[in-house]
C-alpha cells in the first residue's frame, strides 16, 4: 500500500474516533442530587428538579432556585449561554439543567449551560 493512502486512512479513523467520543460524552447524563453538589465542584453536572424564585436581571441573566427532594441550589444561567429555553420557566416547572457546579459567597451553584423539559 502507498503510505500516502495508509496516511489518509489512520486519519480518518482518528477524526471518526474523536468525534465519537465528544457525541458519546456530550449526551451521556449522569444525573445527580442536589446533596451530591459538593462532590462535583468544578465539574459538570445534571441535575433534575422544580423551579422556584425564577427571576430576570435587567442585563437579561436569570436567576432561580432549584430544589429536588434531597436539597435546594441556586442557579444562574448568563445572557450570553444562548439558552432561550431559560426565558420561558415559570415557578413550579420541572426541568433537567446541566451546568457546572461553582462556589459564589461560600455557597454552591451552578452556573446553567442546558435546559431539557
Amino acid at each position: 500500500m502507498d503510505n500516502k493512502l495508509i496516511l489518509k486512512i489512520s486519519l480518518s479513523i482518528a477524526m471518526i474516533g474523536i468525534i465519537g467520543l465528544y457525541i458519546f460524552t456530550s449526551t451521556s447524563q449522569n444525573i445527580i442530587e442536589i446533596r451530591e453538589m459538593p462532590d462535583f465542584l468544578g465539574e459538570r453536572v445534571t441535575v433534575q428538579g422544580t423551579v422556584d424564585k425564577y427571576y430576570v436581571s435587567k442585563d437579561g441573566h436569570v436567576f432561580f432556585d432549584l430544589h429536588d427532594s434531597s436539597g435546594l441550589t441556586k442557579v444562574v444561567v448568563f445572557q450570553n449561554s444562548n439558552i432561550e429555553a431559560v426565558y420561558n420557566l415559570q415557578d413550579g416547572e420541572k426541568i433537567t439543567l446541566t451546568g457546572k457546579v461553582q462556589e459564589y459567597k461560600n455557597d454552591l451553584e451552578i452556573i446553567g449551560s442546558k435546559i431539557d423539559f
